[in-house]
């Protein structure tokens, strides 16, 4: 009996991980035929964070992204670079650290570049 009280405390524990905190939004499963105006205002959303914001702020953004999509015909490093965004294990501890992203010499940062010249593209006001 006192074994099942000692193991009852992790097992509480292990459940309470699985209930909080944990994002399974996988971004390869997010639309791939959202509007240009719905992807527009999130991408726009993120670049125009404040470079003071917090990670947590940062965070909804990227899931706000996330949750829109990108739209039909996207170029694949582009797409690349929106699944590395918002995936749930990329935080950015500011907004200048989220546009700093597509000035870095690395497969990421080239990628970013892609998703913001087809931004630039796309979303012209």
């Amino acid at each position: 009996m006192s074994r099942r009280l000692a193991a009852l405390p992790v097992v509480l524990s292990i459940g309470a991980l699985l209930l909080t905190g944990c994002n399974d939004d996988n971004p390869r499963d997010a639309p791939k035929d959202a509007s240009v105006s719905d992807f527009c205002a999130a991408y726009a959303d993120l670049l125009e964070v404040p470079g003071k914001a917090t990670t947590k702020d940062v965070r909804k953004l990227q899931d706000g992204l996330l949750a829109a999509g990108t739209p039909e015909g996207i170029p694949e490093k582009a797409r690349d670079a929106f699944e590395h965004i918002t995936d749930s294990s990329v935080q950015f501890k500011n907004g200048d650290a989220f546009r700093d992203l597509a000035e870095l010499p690395t497969g990421h940062g080239e990628n970013a570049a892609e998703l913001e010249k087809y931004y630039a593209e796309t979303c012209d006001d």
